[in-house]
């Protein structure tokens, strides 16, 4: 017997819509997606003629066939578009970062309790093919004890670092909340909760009306997590540096899932995202006294894992890999940290009022 397909709205088809949803949304056989809202265009009908083209989010959360909306709109509609959706009784992804506030956030995690209706986020970084294969070198014990985990996005934008939409100064405006949700996420994945956290934020374009940079540091009771971003960094950091007791791993460069969508490639194409050995991490551990190193096979990333994990959420009933409330409490050290930035000082757990 072949499972009902989850009929889907898809609200926005600009760069997040069209290459980290659409692509997923097309090949998962789970997911049928009925209508896209897009203001002036219909772009989405490269990858879905079916559907049906809507003008307002209005328009598209009161088709009532529809059982999924898919959020990938500005940060600032984040918070009225998902509490109208779960309102009209529809399950909900809405797009990184969650909501601008925690008080938002704690909103719709009451909305969709009581409505009981599927609330996640897309934490797509999770699924990055680099932080997996930190994760399994974390967990297979090579490194022993961890005491200090360096993850950095690095961009070089000489003239302004953001386009469209993320120029205009507004909340949920900044690299803060453009790139600190992936970070911030997949280090309380691993770790937890910090006891601590401290941030400076950069402004290191001239007239920069918001934050282009960050530095955020997580202090553990064993253990210290760094995470920064920037966005005039022409030679990168390494994208993670993990280092123990037994041994450092290093590894450099991005996942090319990205790269590969914007350049056409879909997720059912053969060898979706093995990386080339050349980008392959580099494992340091000492044996008997000597220094030995090897690289280190980089896990094939795979965002598809997050659609077939909603899929099985929607038609089971459990919880998604990404639940709200963490999603949740990654707004929450955002949070944290501007305060920090602002009063140059370290904000205490029991100041950030994790859930």
């Amino acid at each position: 017997m072949v499972e009902k397909k989850i009929v889907t709205g898809l609200a926005g088809y600009g760069l997040s819509g069209r290459y980290f949803h659409a692509p997923f949304l097309a090949s998962n056989s789970s997911f049928y997606t009925a209508a896209v809202f897009e203001r002036t265009k219909e772009e989405s009908k490269s990858d879905f003629p079916e559907a049906q083209i809507v003008r307002s989010f209005d328009e598209l959360v009161s088709i009532d066939e529809l059982e999924l909306i898919v959020i990938s709109t500005p940060n600032e509609t984040h918070f009225p578009y998902v509490k109208k959706a779960l309102e009209k009784g529809k399950h909900v992804v809405v797009e990184k970062p969650f909501t601008c506030t925690v008080s938002e956030a704690d909103e719709l995690i009451s909305i969709a309790s009581k409505t009981g209706k599927i609330l996640t986020v897309y934490h797509n970084r999770r699924y990055d093919g680099d932080f997996m294969t930190v994760c399994k070198v974390i967990e297979d014990g090579s490194l022993g004890r961890i005491v200090e985990f360096d993850s950095a996005i690095s961009r070089y934008r000489k003239g302004t670092p953001f386009r469209g939409w993320k120029a205009v100064k507004q909340p949920g405006a900044g690299i803060l909340f453009d790139l600190g949700p992936h970070l911030i996420d997949q280090a309380l994945l691993l770790f937890g909760f910090p006891d601590s956290v401290w941030a400076g934020l950069n402004y290191d374009h001239k007239g920069s009306e918001f934050d282009d940079g960050f530095t955020i540091f997580m202090q553990y009771e064993e253990m210290r997590v760094l995470l920064r971003s920037g966005t005039m960094i022409k030679d990168g950091n390494p994208r993670f540096a993990v280092h123990g007791e037994n041994g450092s791993y290093v590894k450099y460069g991005f996942d090319i899932q990205e790269e590969l969508l914007k350049t056409g490639v879909r997720p059912l194409h053969a060898g979706w995202a093995v990386e080339d050995d050349s980008g392959n991490g580099i494992l340091t551990v000492e044996i008997n006294g000597i220094d030995e190193k090897r690289r280190i096979k980089t896990v094939p990333g795979n965002y598809q894992l997050f659609y077939d994990d909603l899929a099985d959420a929607v038609r089971s009933g459990k919880n998604p890999a990404v639940t709200p409330q963490q999603a949740r409490n990654v707004i929450a050290v955002i949070e944290a940290a501007h305060r920090s930035a602002a009063e140059k000082r370290n904000i205490m757990r029991g100041e950030i009022g994790f859930i």
